[in-house]
């Protein structure tokens, strides 16, 4: 196998001749006219285009090349102003370059790669290239994307550098700088000559995935980033490697199914690609979406209702749906399709839909016209007292009477009798949550049913993980003549279609992660890594579990935080990061911080805006079954009684839940309650060695049960540096001689005591790196233990010194 010193050999004695005449130098000779300022300050949109021809990214993209520059996407001056903006503010170089690389609006459709290019082509001494063919030569080299690619784009940018400097380094000293250009540009054509000679491109795929029937899921897949199929028997298959193992199982469970099904199954798990394209449909004669595959991997929720088999997609937010006259391309659940089909196909991407346009629905075998142009949204209200929006499940349908119990109309009674099928409704859970948790879709309009009372009937199509707070919506400027923000008082309301893509935008931002793969976690991976026995472990889950509030404390080094998080995911049962939040209390902190203020907004008012406790509680509160778990560490660091306010009786145990609801501080009425759910669980961490920190509340005491966690020095300890290639000799000193000090401290009844003993975790948080023991070990007491020695004896530094002393011999 080649290394990166054969091919700088190699590419040393035709460097010359590929340097001649380059493409490269065409490029930094276009950029450098196109960047001066004042060609920039009258640039038309057609010196925009020319850009298009000398950036790599957009050779391999034509359909993002042409949905970046074949027409505007902003104002003339909005393109020119990023560009000064980038090459001539005196913001630092970092800075503006960062700021670029990550922000996708400035330069719509302008992928990470071409943003990248751009900036190397501007600073050519100080960035290098990160585009297709640069990620395609350090494949060449070895290097993996996975290992230099991170959640941003501008971390995964600095990767990028960090990773080809040493790469460079040898260019230098092997090839030298033999042309015109910059050494980072000159290295760029060394990776073009590594993917112009080595390079097997992958082939891309063009593939048709329908969304449900009459594309019902196409709003989730759209939302989600995803696309999914049935097969819904079928379990997760992903830890199979071979296709016959992935056919054993399918047939194992479809035993009287056949291989056509089978095939396009595991064209879906094996054959759908990242890079890929994907065309969502609905019927023979309409397409929904077009995306690309994200991620060539397969991902399967086991309680997701339906269609539970899906990948992720990066869907065209600027396709809108369109109509193919005539096509006999569509009408299989996943297919595979030509890229003259595919090319022909989006040629009728601005097709206008027919006002009406009748399909099949194959759920209930009837014919249904189906309004495509003319879809209308709303907003429901759910009054969580009478009935809930959040307890409907996915694809569940339920009616709502136009009338109530005493036969009056409804508040807005006409929008009732407007909607009809296919349009969309949000879905808003009123006092105490004031959320917006989901989206629904009309399935019936106005009609009457057996017991003579008029309905409408919809069906849930998404629930939202993280919902949206009506405070929230009010502070966005745009949503101020929204009806149902006006005055909430009704059931239903009509959006515009601006108010409701405004709500999905936020929707969107707000439900994008990937959903969380939790991680098993038994009692056992729990006490691992703790020095306590079991029955102590058992003791304090209890403690827990029956007080719901408990108070870890304990000298500084006993592990408290440590200890916090173990307990909480041996009680789920698995490390899931989204039931856990921790904090820690400082002087500063308030009530504001913690439940609820004012904050002023970009208008230069005042909104009242939720603490984290109380975002963390409702989202307890809308899962009732899951246990969710607080860490505040720190918690005698603030004060108490100002930051928990009217929730020092919410929080006890026996006042949980909706029967001690009551209104808070900032509520506007008294209808406004709030409640802290009885699967909430509080863990606090305190250091009973702070001299600065007054003594506890006795309110809050009251309303904790407290552990008082001890240094461990013993077996377990010893047994935990062992296997950190920590050397006997050294473990043993570690024990004898910590034990030692610590007797000395708790017998300083006067200054000091059992509050102020030194924990196990100094050695345990700081790794061994392969040096010898001893040093590792002096290390610490010089650095963490011996400073803290000086602060316990501060007016008796010669015994201090005496004891670091005896502690390093």
């Amino acid at each position: 196998m080649k290394t990166l010193d054969d091919y700088l050999i190699e590419f040393k004695p035709i460097a010359a001749e590929y340097f001649r005449d380059n493409i490269q130098i065409k490029f930094q000779s276009f950029f450098r006219e196109f960047l001066k300022k004042e060609n920039l300050e009258k640039a038309e949109w057609s010196e925009f285009q020319k850009m298009g021809d000398y950036i790599h990214s957009f050779n391999s993209m034509p359909l993002a090349k042409k949905r970046a520059l074949g027409e505007p996407n902003k104002e003339i001056e909005e393109y020119r102003n990023v560009f000064i903006k980038l090459i001539y503010d005196i913001t630092p170089l970092e800075d503006k370059v960062r700021n670029f690389i990550e922000n996708k609006d400035a330069l719509p459709y302008f992928g990470v790669s071409a943003r990248s290019e751009i900036v190397a082509q501007a600073f050519p001494d100080n960035y290098s290239m990160f585009n297709f063919r640069d990620e395609a030569a350090l494949e060449i080299l070895g290097i993996k994307k996975n290992s230099y690619k991170d959640k941003t784009y501008f971390l995964q940018y600095e990767k990028y550098l960090k990773i080809i400097q040493p790469i460079k380094e040898k260019y230098i000293s092997t090839v030298g700088n033999i042309s015109t250009l910059p050494i980072n540009l000159e290295l760029d054509q060394f990776f073009s000559y590594l993917y112009e000679n080595y390079y097997e491109p992958i082939t891309f795929n063009f593939w048709q995935i329908a969304p449900g029937e009459n594309a019902r899921l196409w709003n989730e897949f759209n939302s989600k980033g995803v696309v999914r199929v049935g097969w819904d028997e079928l379990p997760d298959v992903s830890n199979l490697s071979t296709k016959n193992e992935v056919k054993e199982k399918y047939f194992e469970i479809y035993s009287n199914g056949n291989s056509h099904n089978f095939g396009m199954f595991w064209r879906f798990f094996n054959d759908v690609k990242e890079g890929d394209y994907v065309i969502a449909n609905n019927g023979k004669s309409i397409v929904v979406g077009i995306g690309i595959v994200k991620d060539s991997s397969y991902y399967f929720e086991r309680n997701y209702p339906e269609y539970r088999h899906f990948k992720y997609v990066e869907w065209d937010k600027s396709v809108k749906p369109f109509y193919i006259p005539t096509n006999n391309k569509f009408g299989k659940t996943i297919q595979r399709l030509h890229k003259e089909d595919f090319d022909e196909i989006i040629k009728h991407k601005d097709q206008t839909i027919p006002d009406k346009v009748v399909l099949t629905n194959r759920v209930e075998d009837v014919q249904t016209e189906y309004l495509i142009n003319d879809i209308h949204y709303y907003w429901l209200n759910s009054n969580p007292k009478i009935w809930d929006l959040n307890s409907l499940n996915i694809n569940e349908r339920q009616t709502y009477t136009t009338t109530n119990d005493k036969g009056h109309k409804r508040n807005k009674y006409k929008y009732f009798e407007m909607v009809k099928p296919g349009d969309i409704l949000i879905g808003y859970i009123s006092t105490p949550f004031k959320e917006i948790s989901s989206i629904c879709k009309i399935t019936k309009g106005l009609y009457s049913d057996t017991d003579g009372r008029f309905r409408i009937e919809f069906e849930k199509l998404e629930q939202l993980a993280n919902p949206i707070s009506f405070t929230e919506l009010k502070s966005i400027a745009a949503l101020s003549k929204s009806e149902p923000l006006i005055n909430n008082q009704g059931s239903l309301f009509s959006l515009t279609q601006e108010e409701y893509e405004i709500i999905r935008e936020i929707i969107d931002e707000k439900n994008s992660e990937k959903p969380v793969v939790a991680k098993i976690f038994s009692k056992q991976d729990a006490l691992k890594d703790l020095f306590i026995s079991d029955q102590e472990f058992d003791e304090i889950i209890d403690l827990l579990t029956y007080k719901k509030n408990i108070i870890l404390q304990g000298p500084p080094g006993v592990g408290k935080t440590f200890i916090a998080k173990k307990l909480a995911y041996s009680i789920l049962g698995k490390v899931d990061i989204s039931k856990v939040e921790m904090i820690q209390f400082h002087q500063s902190y308030s009530y504001e911080d913690f439940i609820q203020g004012y904050r002023p907004n970009e208008e230069g008012k005042f909104d009242i805006v939720n603490g984290i406790f109380y975002e963390f509680c409702k989202k307890a509160q809308r899962n009732l079954n899951d246990n969710y778990f607080f860490i505040i560490d720190e918690i005698n660091r603030g004060n108490l009684s100002k930051i928990f306010g009217e929730l020092l009786m919410l929080i006890e145990y026996d006042k949980r839940g909706t029967n001690f609801s009551i209104p808070l501080t900032y509520s506007r009425n008294s209808d406004e309650k709030f409640f802290v759910p009885e699967n909430i669980h509080i863990i606090g961490t305190m250091n009973t060695a702070d001299r600065s920190l007054a003594l506890v509340d006795y309110a809050l005491r009251r309303r904790f049960n407290f552990i008082t966690l001890r240094p461990l020095f013993n077996d377990k300890f010893s047994n935990y540096l062992l296997e950190q290639n920590i050397d006997k000799i050294i473990v043993d000193k570690i024990i004898k001689r910590m034990g030692e000090i610590n007797r000395l401290i708790s017998n300083d009844k006067k200054n000091l005591g059992d509050g102020f003993l030194i924990g196990h975790s100094f050695f345990c948080n700081k790794k061994f790196s392969g040096n010898s023991s001893n040093d590792w070990y002096n290390k610490i007491i010089r650095t963490e233990i011996g400073p803290l020695l000086k602060e316990y004896w501060f007016d008796d530094e010669d015994n201090a010194i005496k004891n670091i002393n005896y502690l390093l011999q």
